[in-house]
């Protein structure tokens, strides 16, 4: 009875231990969708002859619910971009004939401290306007996520 019992005991301590870590992720993966940086590209010109330029002006948006901090795109550092806010960046692009990059690598950290690494893709949406012409509008998305958990 009494080993029974102490199996009973080490079997239910072993469930709680499994279900406070199981708790602790659960936790720790809402605080990441919590203070997660939202960051929006938009390519927004640039400069030079029939859209062909070495640098072009990128539009990048924080629509998070908190500060994006130590933000890095294609080596430009930002230190903070508050929340609801935008920047306008100089990026060099990597075509020798000029142009948006096809694609871009984004860093920044949350306000706990957590570290995020992007790799944006540019995609091309045609648009009809009111004249019914097409015009090229373009725009990056987000093709590979990875965060590194503060304190891993």
């Amino acid at each position: 009875t009494i080993k029974y019992y102490d199996r009973q005991e080490t079997e239910h301590k072993k469930e709680l231990e499994n279900q406070l870590l199981k708790h602790e992720n659960e936790i720790q993966e809402e605080v990441i969708r919590k203070y997660r940086p939202l960051l929006i590209l938009h390519p927004c010109g640039g400069s030079g002859f029939d859209g062909k330029y070495n640098s072009f002006s990128l539009n990048v948006q924080n629509i998070s619910e908190y500060a994006a901090i130590d933000i890095v795109v294609e080596n430009i550092y930002k230190q903070i971009l508050k929340r609801d806010s935008e920047e306008i960046l100089s990026i060099k692009s990597l075509k020798p004939e000029g142009g948006y990059n096809d694609y871009l690598s984004v860093s920044a950290k949350d306000v706990l401290g957590n570290e995020y690494t992007w790799k944006y893709q540019l995609i091309t949406v045609n648009e009809i306007n009111s004249s019914e012409e097409k015009k090229k509008k373009y725009s990056y998305k987000i093709v590979e996520e990875h965060c590194k958990k503060l304190g891993r």
